[in-house]
């Protein structure tokens, strides 16, 4: 690279640059991943412990496993 090239490139070295999707996104049309409905899709959700290095002992399901639309329960188990 030549002294011309690397001052060039320094230019924008610190400046904002123009974002292609950002008009599209103020404007609200932007697509999302939860944007996306399929038939039958499917949720994932998961809960972690709240308590660091804890050691788990036992994983209650039969609540969850109870309600209305859950599919599957999973655990490390």
């Amino acid at each position: 690279m030549n002294k011309t090239d690397n001052s060039a490139a320094k230019n924008w070295v610190g400046q904002a640059l123009p974002r292609k999707e950002e008009n599209r996104l103020l404007r609200g049309r932007g697509k999302f991943a939860d944007d996306i409905k399929l038939r039958e899709m499917l949720y994932l959700r998961l809960v972690r412990s709240p308590y660091a290095h804890a050691k788990i002992v036992s994983i209650d399901t039969v609540g969850t496993e109870a309600l209305q639309g859950v599919v599957c329960v999973l655990t490390g188990a």
